[in-house]
């Protein structure tokens, strides 16, 4: 006889299929991008300023920057805009290379959140003309302050920023493991493009992971929170 999850075993179903996937993406990175904002109490409406300086010997080869925000970022790279994201689950990468110099640079990202949670993850991959790869992503040494005039210059004074909120590693919940395929969360703010394939699941012996319903993002918006009543009917919620 086929068994399934119980609504007492389903939270912990649910978390041994987000490890497996989060720790097949940490084991080939040298330093995972971390989701920031400007406290772990986003605010509705809220827009976040962020800065990051990197100091090139060349310029590079090669430069792919991917960025994905809940709920939208603009980003430029000194001065000049790069990309803009609107949706957290289907990050935007684009090449950079042009827009970057030997010496300093600096990327600025304006993020905004429409309500509830909030985060930014950034990955810039670089690569030089012999090929040797590097990263630059989003963690604790960011800097988060106000909109000021001049503040995408790399010349710009933001001595009185202060550092960027981390609220983990690209892998943790609600978000998941947006930047590779197969990752896209347990809830967050969105859904489509970043479903776990059931297979993907690890489970105990007999159990069974099967998809019962993607979320479309746009019609019905974020799901954040499951629930099961006495007869085993399953409730969600949105944010």
């Amino acid at each position: 006889m086929r068994r399934y999850p119980t609504a007492a075993s389903l939270p912990l179903l649910l978390l041994a299929g987000f490890a497996v996937v989060a720790a097949g993406q940490a084991a080939g990175a040298t330093a995972a991008p971390h989701w920031l904002w400007s406290s772990n109490a986003p605010k509705d409406g809220e827009e976040v300023y962020f800065r990051k300086h990197l100091t090139l010997e060349g310029v590079p080869a090669s430069a792919k920057l991917t960025i994905a925000c809940d709920n939208h970022a603009t980003a430029w790279i000194n001065g000049e805009q790069a990309l803009k994201n609107d949706a957290w689950a289907e990050p935007t990468t684009v090449e950079v290379a042009k827009l970057l110099r030997a010496g300093t640079n600096v990327i600025a990202v304006l993020a905004k959140n429409d309500d509830g949670l909030a985060g930014l993850v950034v990955r810039l991959r670089l690569k030089d003309a012999a090929g040797t790869a590097s990263e630059v992503v989003s963690d604790a040494s960011w800097l988060q302050g106000a909109n000021a005039e001049g503040w995408l210059s790399v010349s710009y004074n933001d001595s009185t920023w202060k550092p960027a909120f981390d609220l983990g590693a690209l892998g943790r919940e609600p978000w998941g493991d947006v930047f590779n395929k197969g990752g896209g969360g347990a809830g967050g703010g969105g859904g489509g493009g970043g479903v776990i394939a059931a297979d993907a699941i690890s489970v105990p012996p007999d159990f069974k992971a099967e998809l019962v319903y993607a979320v479309p993002k746009g019609e019905q918006g974020s799901w954040v929170s499951l629930a099961v009543d006495p007869k085993g009917r399953l409730y969600a919620s949105d944010q």
